[in-house]
This record gives C-alpha cells, structure tokens and sequence, in this order.
C-alpha cells in the first residue's frame, strides 16, 4: 500500500510540473529506486528497538538468573565491539554504494543518449565512441559492486565468526569460575541463539534501511517540492464576439529549475544541508529564468493567420508555448477569450503505438465527413492508400514504422480534427516536400482553418503574403 501510494503521488506530480523540469525520467527514477528503499525499511525498520531491547533484556535476565554479572558483562562487551566494527563496514559500504550509484546514473544517461540518437549515431558511424564511453562507466560501476560484495563478504564472516564464538566465549568465563552447569549452558545458549540475528544481523539491517530510508524521503520530499505548473494567462469575457489572443509588454521566460538537484542527503553526508538555505546561494540570473521573448505586444482574433518567422533559436517555439500557458510569464500582461480552445502541433509529435486513425482521434468520437475532410487537407490520403490495411495500420512504438514527414502530418491532422478555437502549429511544413507543404497551407492552413485562429512558426518565407500578421523574431 505504501508503495502504490508513493507511485501515485509522484506520478501525478509529473503531471504537474513546467515542461522544463524534465519529470519523466526523474519519476521513473524515484520509482525504481527510492521507493523500493522505502519499501525494504518497512520490513526492517522495527528492529532498530527490537535488536537492543532484546539483547538487553536476555543479558539482565541472564545476569540475575543463570550465570552471573561477570559472564554478561564480558559477552556484552564483545557484542559491543563487534557492533562497531560491523558498523565501520556498514558505512564503507555505503560510501562506495553512492559512489556506485552515481556511476549507475552516468551509465544510464550514456546508454540513454545512444538509444535516443541512434539515427544519428548511425549515420556519422558513432558507435564505437558511444561503446566505448558505456564500457568504460560500466568499467567503473562493476569496480565498486566488487569493493561492495568484499565489505560484504568481511561483515558476514565477521558475523559468522562472533555467532559461533560468543556461546564460547560465555562457556569459558563459566568454567574460569568453576560455575559450570549443563542446565546453565543449555538455557544461556538457546536463548543467545534465539536473539543472536535480531542482536546482528537483522539489527544491522535496520541501521542500513534507517540511512536509505532517510535518503530516500529527502529526495522524494525534494522532487515534491518542485514548482508546479500555473497558467499565468488571464481570461476575459466577450459574449458573441470573436475569440481573441493579446499580449502586452510581455516578458517570457522558462520555467525556472527549483531544487531539481535531487541528491541523497543522508546524515553527516556533505549535501544535507538545508534546503531553504539552498536557493539562497544561487544566482539570480540563471539561463532557465533569464527572458528568452522581451517586451512582446500583439493581438490576435479569430479568422486570422499570424506568421512566426525568424532564425533558428529566435525563440519561437517558446512563443507557442507560452500561448499554450507553459512557460513564465515574468512581466507584462497574456490573456485569451474565456472559453476559447486550443489545439497545438509541436515540431515532434507524440505518436502512439496504435493505429493511424487512433492517433489521429485521440480517444474522440469518430465524424466520418470531417476525419475524410482532414486526411485530404494534410494530405495524408495517397499514404493510407499505399498501407495494407490503410487507416488501421499499426504504426509501432513513436510512430517507427512511419517517416518523419507523415509523422508531422499525423500530428497536424490530430490537431486539426480537434474543433478548437486557437490552432497553434510548431513548423509543420518544413518535414514534407514542397509540393506537399503547398498543398497542406492551401487546403488545411488556408481553406479548413480559414476562420480559425492560426498561429504557424515558419520558415517557409515564400507564404508571408498570405498571413494576416507576420511576427519577426530575433533573439528575443
């Protein structure tokens, strides 16, 4: 229960968080790992009490009942320095496991960035740098996993050694007193074997859960502590008039990254520190917070076609973004008619591993008209003609088996079936030949959407006569 709940918490804090966060694979991560720390210190945790009181409470018994304050004391004695002594193998192990798990993560990110790029890699024949960086870290992980499973293997046979010697140990100071008996030795030694594991084994578990555990919480307490997403447009009220989008003065920036460091900060370790200490330190211009779109001031209606032009990085998808609500607006004024929808094409569309059709629908209600009327304007028809089983073909996991120009146009034609208000379209046209870029503004653009709200980024310079406004971009 702990762990479902744990999921759930997180997973809809992802939900929640700027686009500049990058919360999937922080999610993913605390759900492997941390929480499953979370889990093993449930089972562990209690005997942290049960180990001490136990073994306290046999050595009183056996101080006033069987064999003396002497023999106690002694076999006390030697639990207590092997106690330290484990615990000095307990904490090396730690050490060297954090160090384990940075190089995990370094590993992981490498592999990441293979799998994620391997189109590229290919092409310019990456693949043996790639290899060898993997090899490498990997290298570097299984060292420390065999300094691991030494400290390991020390404290179990230091474990395995004190379980056997302290009965000995107990025996002996009974003989040195002439104190020996059969009834003596058989109680004190079923009773250090009923409480030997909770006294070492289990106890020593429990410390180890205890660090984890704390760790554990510090980081999913950090990842629930990142700002969540606010839609910082405002709304305005115009009965039967034409949806309208302005801004004024607008100063837009992304979301800044607040305590997305999400490091262990286990006790007397370097980085427990406090967190409202923290953002103190940082400086107060950051590349995330610094405005990316200065002081923008536009109007847009219904019925209009607007044009974001500009170079590479002019900043204009960040524009688009920040009409969907999903950047920072540090200063100036954005607002939409109350009641307006949007529907946005971004340059790489999330494809499904379904259908054609199911990608395009996206769970809504089939309209045969419009569905025909949207796969002729994206000019998606002559491909569906050539699948097998048209419509329905499945198109594998990230739209694999389709090429980048129809994945483009499956993620416009999503957007276009939806009956929003506001269309906002991320380059569209630069994946397709040209032909089909001028069949997709005359027929989509210009003829389905002519008394919608179009916002395109562009850099096809050759349709600005048609726009209604041309909005240039450079460097913000």
């Amino acid at each position: 229960k702990c762990r479902t709940a744990l999921t759930g918490i997180i997973q809809r804090k992802s939900l929640r968080l700027h686009l500049s966060e990058q919360s999937a694979p922080k999610a993913a991560s605390l759900i492997s790992n941390e929480i499953t720390s979370v889990e093993e210190a449930a089972e562990w945790i209690l005997y942290i009490v049960f180990g001490p009181v136990g073994i306290v409470g046999a050595g009183i018994w056996l101080a006033l009942a069987q064999v003396g304050w002497t023999s106690t004391l002694v076999v006390i004695l030697a639990i207590i320095v092997v106690q330290l002594l484990l615990v000095r193998v307990l904490k090396l192990q730690e050490k060297f496991n954090r160090k384990r798990m940075e190089l995990t993560n370094e590993r992981i990110d490498a592999t990441n960035t293979l799998l994620g790029s391997i189109r590229v890699i290919k092409m310019f024949a990456w693949e043996p740098n790639f290899r060898r960086k993997i090899e490498e870290a990997r290298g570097k992980e299984m060292r420390q996993l065999q300094v691991i499973g030494w400290l390991e293997a020390i404290g179990m046979i230091i474990f395995e050694f004190v379980l056997r010697a302290l009965p000995a140990i107990t025996q002996l100071v009974l003989i040195y007193q002439r104190n020996i008996d059969v009834t003596v030795l058989f109680t004190s030694t079923v009773l250090y074997a009923l409480f030997s594991l909770d006294a070492f084994l289990f106890f020593l578990k429990s410390l180890k859960s205890k660090d984890d555990l704390i760790a554990a919480c510090q980081r999913i307490k950090l990842y629930l502590l990142l700002e969540e997403f606010t839609d910082q447009r405002q709304t305005i009220s115009a009965n039967d008039k034409p949806k309208q989008l302005y801004c004024t003065a607008a100063d837009i920036a992304i979301a800044p990254n607040k305590h997305t460091e999400l490091e262990p900060a286990l006790p007397g370790h370097k980085h427990c520190q406090s967190q409202q200490e923290k953002p103190a330190r940082q400086p107060q211009s950051t590349p995330s917070n610094r405005p990316v779109i200065s002081q923008l001031t536009m109007r847009m209606v219904e019925g209009d076609l607007v044009m974001l032009v500009g170079r590479v990085g002019a900043g204009k998808t960040t524009l688009l973004l920040s009409l969907l609500g999903e950047t920072r607006l540090q200063s100036g004024f954005l607002a939409y008619t109350q009641g307006a929808t949007f529907a946005y094409a971004p340059q790489e569309p999330w494809i499904l591993a379904t259908s054609v059709r199911d990608n395009i629908l996206m769970g809504r209600k089939l309209e045969a008209d419009r569905y025909k009327q949207v796969l002729a304007a994206c000019s998606l028809m002559r491909d569906l003609s050539l699948f097998a089983r048209g419509d329905a073909t499945l198109v594998g996991p990230r739209g694999v088996t389709l090429s980048g120009g129809q994945r483009a146009r499956v993620g416009l034609a999503r957007a276009v079936y939806s009956h929003a208000h506001v269309y906002l379209l991320d380059d569209p046209l630069s994946a397709v030949d040209p032909p089909v870029a001028q069949h997709i503004f005359a027929s989509c653009i210009r003829r389905l959407l002519a008394s919608k709200l179009v916002v395109l980024a562009t850099h096809q310079l050759q349709f600005m006569e048609e726009a209604s406004k041309v909005v240039l971009l450079e460097s913000g």
